[in-house]
């Protein structure tokens, strides 16, 4: 990393799940289920949320060491009795109250109760009658002991008669009585109607009619246009069919939040996998995110995804693995494409091994180490998570004159672990261009291509740049190369394009804004301003981080490589050494908002190209040059956190 970024935007204003990770306070919650003999502690279940940043929770039934668990955790709860509770609640008021005043009231005070569920999937069927009932006296219980929770019930895809297309969405004749009167209690309460949806199923069952592209929100093209409406993904159409249902009983006035949808990883091959389970839950969490359905685009449901952990006590192999972690609470998968930088220039940093763990534990799908260390590429064998890797800078001159020693570093450092360490990209050079070794890198990315081929492997070559490669950095449209930069990267980018690589870069918001707070302001680099601080092109950027990034697809542009992506390979906050602009609050808010912000679009030049990001670092290093550069980790030396953040 070099503070040569600070400079670049001095003149700008004359200007941070998974998972899998989402932030708190959203609308997004993960179902926590216990039908596992193997599963964690509560305690220890609730700090994973916690740590996940998950704001919301779905429990089945009131267990009573979870609800300890919960004591101020701060995560909103959706709780219901067991169905076979709901026809005496319904038949007796006093059932109710003291269901109310088992489970409810002597948590009140520091569990945060969202949403009471009064019957999971259940209409139709031989209880749904008592569910309107049911209802109405855990509301009325619920006001008597002074609360204000929210009452709703849980319907599964069988409620409806009718669910294609989304405009003929018609609830059942066995279902539309009992559900007229729910919805006439949602109504009244400005409660929502709670759905469990799931594509995998539909998908699975007919894939011969369902397309992956469809179930997986992966189609590029409208699926289905219908009544005007164009549906991408089946996830849309079957919230809509169930808004249609309602406006047919006359109360399309209730909105729709989704109890359960999910993507088993197992069981039912090829439709499960673990890479079906990534796409569909990423492309989910990404869209109900940030828009809602064709008929209710305004409309942000409430949604939670299914579930936190495998359960091995469920009757087939399918229900046992939709989870997000396994028992021992090691993630399934990656849930997010975020990755973390590996630095090691540090006399007291934990052991390799541990600290793999530490990123597996994480769900981290991406790591960045900037020299081949032994000890490290052992470390992460088996471990799943993809490589950014690279030779020292001053090899680069002998690897770009010789394609032996450019196979002699395939061989050493690639070759012996490629069965089981997954290398995505390997960064020729990190901030030297422009420089003395810049000339060298063309043909170093060259000879490092030909190596990997002769190899048979399928990684990415690229390199690494900071800020000082621009001559020009305001306003974004104006970014381009330095004249001591430009022959350098067009070579760099012909070969970039060719392979269809990325070019990284280095972005630090924080070192234009520690030289320069009187033209930038902490809004603008913190990600916290409310409104376009520049207006550009006719684009307007909300903060510094994305204007960077576009300066550098301007200067692509311009030198006809605006088809060349942009991955970042470094960017973070620190915490010491430059009060008041360094501070924990400062990183905090700096990456959590970053993360929001790159797991959800790009930047105005390209909102739809969501980038690779590497965030800078998981550790302090304590044998780096002043207390700035010793202070961006996540971690202490000694594996505790420096601030909360996963």
């Amino acid at each position: 990393m070099s503070a040569r970024f600070s400079g670049l935007f001095i003149s700008s204003m004359v200007l941070l799940t998974q998972f899998l990770s989402v932030t708190e306070g959203s609308n997004i919650g993960v179902c926590y289920g216990l039908n596992g003999d193997n599963l964690p502690s509560p305690a220890n279940v609730i700090n994973l949320y916690k740590s996940c940043g998950v704001g919301n929770i779905r429990l089945y039934q009131p267990y009573p060491e979870v609800l300890e668990a919960l004591r101020g955790s701060g995560l909103a709860v959706a709780i219901g009795p067991l169905n076979n509770d709901i026809p005496n609640l319904a038949a007796n008021p006093n059932a109710a109250n003291d269901w109310v005043n088992t489970n409810i009231v002597p948590y009140k005070d520091n569990v945060d109760f969202k949403w009471i569920t009064v019957g999971n999937e259940v209409i139709p069927g031989p209880l749904s009658s008592s569910v309107p009932g049911a209802m109405n006296n855990i509301i009325n219980a619920v006001a008597s002991a002074g609360l204000e929770i929210t009452v709703t019930t849980v319907l599964s895809g069988s409620a409806l008669g009718v669910s294609y297309p989304p405009s003929a969405g018609a609830f059942s004749s066995d279902a539309v009585s009992t559900i007229t009167g729910v919805a006439g209690i949602l109504a009244q309460h400005g409660a929502p109607l709670m759905v469990n949806l799931y594509p995998y199923f539909a998908y699975s069952s007919d894939p011969a009619h369902v397309s992956a592209d469809y179930a997986l929100f992966t189609s590029s093209k409208p699926v289905v246009i219908d009544a005007g409406l164009e549906y991408y993904n089946l996830f849309d159409a079957m919230v809509d069919a169930f808004n249609s249902a309602l406006e047919k009983v006359n109360f399309g006035n209730v909105n729709i939040a989704v109890a359960e949808t999910g993507w088993p990883t197992k069981g039912n091959e090829p439709y499960t996998s673990v890479g079906n389970a990534q796409t569909y839950n990423k492309n989910l969490l990404n869209h109900v995110t940030r828009s809602g359905t064709p008929k209710r685009p305004d409309y942000i449901m409430t949604v939670f995804l299914f579930e936190m952990f495998n359960e091995d006590l469920k009757q087939s192999p399918v229900e046992k693995n939709f989870g997000f972690f396994y028992p021992n609470m090691q993630p399934v998968y990656p849930f997010c494409d975020i990755g973390v930088c590996y630095g090691l220039n540090g006399n007291n940093l934990p052991s390799p091994a541990n600290v793999i763990n530490l990123y597996k534990s994480h769900g981290v799908g991406n790591i960045r180490v900037y020299q081949p260390y032994p000890e490290v590429l052992e470390a992460l064998r088996g471990s799943g998570l993809a490589v950014a890797i690279g030779p020292l800078n001053d090899d680069i001159p002998n690897l770009a004159a010789n394609q032996n020693a450019a196979n002699d570093w395939v061989n050493k450092n690639i070759v012996p672990y490629k069965d089981n360490v997954n290398f995505k990209w390997i960064t020729i050079g990190n901030e030297i261009v422009p420089g003395p070794l810049s000339s060298s890198i063309p043909g170093a990315m060259n000879n490092i291509i030909n190596a990997i081929g002769s190899a048979g492997l399928d990684i990415k070559v690229t390199t690494v740049l900071s800020g000082s490669a621009l001559g020009v950095s305001y306003p974004p449209s104006a970014g381009a190369f330095s004249s001591d930069a430009e022959s350098t990267m067009t070579n760099v980018a012909t070969i970039l394009a060719q392979h269809g690589a990325p070019l990284m870069i280095n972005v630090y918001p924080y070192f234009a804004y520690s030289s320069d707070p009187s033209h930038i302001s902490a809004d603008y680099a913190l990600f916290t301003s409310s409104k376009p601080v520049v207006i550009d092109a006719g684009l307007e950027y909300y903060n510094l981080f994305d204007a960077m990034v576009d300066s550098f697809n301007s200067a692509l542009e311009k030198i006809n490589y605006g088809n060349v992506n942009l991955a970042i390979a470094e960017t973070g906050w620190p915490t010491v050494g430059n009060e008041p602009y360094t501070s924990v609050g400062n990183a905090q808010t700096y990456n959590k908002n970053l993360l929001n912000h790159v797991t959800r679009s790009g930047t105005p030049k390209r909102p739809g190209n969501k980038m690779t990001v590497f965030f800078f670092e998981m550790f302090n290093e304590n044998l780096k040059q002043g207390a700035v550069e010793q202070n961006f980790g996540f971690y202490y030396p000694n594996m505790q956190p420096v601030y909360p953040f996963w």
